[in-house]
């Protein structure tokens, strides 16, 4: 009797410990899924809205069909989870495949579609399929009308139709907040398009050098060197270029005659652009402009020669890269820029930086016996502890002594 009145007390003491700490058996993964898909019915978008998001999340694949007959909803962020859940199933999302074709076609929101080519996309099918609702993402005829979604429906496009197509979207997001959002640049995009040398876009880029942005404006002086064979009439424009109000636009046309120039003979008009470039208050531009007269052979850009003055003064700018430029572009000049000479010979005597004095060297080496002057301070060079320096001494003696 003592023993069944402990057991009693005991079971007693037990079940009220349970039922302090509320055991409760927690509901399964498809427990919760088959509550989500009932949400999908609520009168509320917003509830419809997080179900459908919820269930790509918990993956059960017996929700596949609700989240097909949600791309029906009329919410379009209820669409768009719908779609974007499908997408997470990946394979297991195929019996949803008929419904996610004939959403897409009658599809207006930019998102929503977008979510469903992704889908599509995943589900390997073509996407010459989607060509029509994505194009109406890129013709902004779908809403949101924003620039993130007519790059992406782009991406999606790209390869599927004519370049033409596509090519303005790319475009129009260089230097934009969309240009780093994605993992495909559409700088990368554009280089692609352009070694194909389809001249449709040769207006296009000489428009936007007028237009558009800065960093527009600057890519397209650099995108129009593609075009070789269209160097006379890309030329007045990356000279027009060169007065832009904005450093990064003439850098960008500097660099784009410095390109040009390896093609194509520069114009007067260019040489003296980028003369009065070397003294541009952005280093970058006067990098570019220095650069640009490494074309060197004067038989070639005749009209060189008259930079030689203002690449002496180059030599003695207070920046060291347009320094180093300068001195590079004298020695592709060689004997035609003598006149530098003395101005060499002062700064090697003078001057400790490695990279200016191994340009100097350089620059030497290339005037023969008219740089007899500076021997003994090139054969004082072979001393330096920067072998880099002594190379390019003994490199410059090397040449002086044989044209003696």
């Amino acid at each position: 009797m003592h023993r069944v009145k402990m057991l009693l007390m005991i079971c007693i003491f037990f079940g009220m410990v349970f039922e302090s700490v509320g055991c409760v058996i927690a509901p399964t993964k498809e427990d919760i899924a088959r509550n989500h898909v009932k949400e999908l019915k609520s009168n509320d978008a917003e509830v419809r809205r997080k179900a459908a998001l919820e269930l790509g999340k918990l993956g059960v694949h017996e929700t596949v069909p609700a989240l097909a007959e949600a791309l029906k909803d009329p919410n379009p962020r209820v669409r768009r989870n719908a779609a974007y859940s499908l997408s997470q199933f990946k394979e297991r999302a195929r019996p949803a495949m008929q419904a996610l074709k004939a959403a897409i076609e009658v599809e207006t929101n930019s998102d929503a579609i977008l979510n469903m080519a992704h889908a599509l996309d995943v589900l390997k099918v073509s996407r010459k399929e989607m060509v029509s609702p994505l194009r109406r993402v890129v013709q902004g005829t779908a809403s949101p009308n924003e620039l993130r979604f007519r790059y992406r429906a782009a991406l999606f496009l790209y390869g599927s139709v004519d370049d033409a197509g596509v090519f303005p979207i790319f475009f129009e997001a260089i230097g934009t907040e969309v240009e780093n959002s994605f993992d495909t640049r559409p700088g990368e995009l554009i280089f692609e398009i352009l070694e194909k040398q389809d001249r449709r876009f040769i207006p296009p880029l000489l428009e936007a050098l007028k237009q558009a942005n800065p960093a527009q404006r600057a890519a397209a002086a650099v995108y129009l060197t593609y075009y070789i064979p269209a160097a006379k009439e890309v030329q007045p424009a990356l000279i027009a270029a060169m007065v832009d109000p904005y450093p990064e636009v003439r850098a960008g046309a500097a660099n784009g005659l410095r390109i040009l120039g390896n093609q194509q003979p520069l114009s007067k008009e260019a040489v003296q652009q980028l003369i009065k470039a070397l003294k541009d208050p952005n280093p970058m531009v006067s990098e570019y402009a220095a650069k640009a007269f490494e074309q060197g052979n004067p038989q070639r850009h005749p009209h060189l020669k008259i930079a030689v003055p203002a690449l002496g003064e180059a030599l003695q700018d207070s920046r060291m890269k347009v320094r180093v430029a300068a001195a590079e572009s004298i020695r592709m000049l060689g004997p035609d820029a003598r006149k530098t000479i003395p101005i060499l010979i002062k700064i090697l005597n003078e001057e400790k930086e490695p990279e200016l004095i191994a340009a100097v060297c350089r620059a030497l080496s290339a005037m023969g016996p008219y740089a007899k002057e500076a021997i003994p301070l090139l054969k004082r060079a072979l001393e330096s502890p920067n072998p880099y320096v002594r190379n390019w001494a003994s490199f410059a003696l090397e040449k002086i002594d044989l044209k003696q």
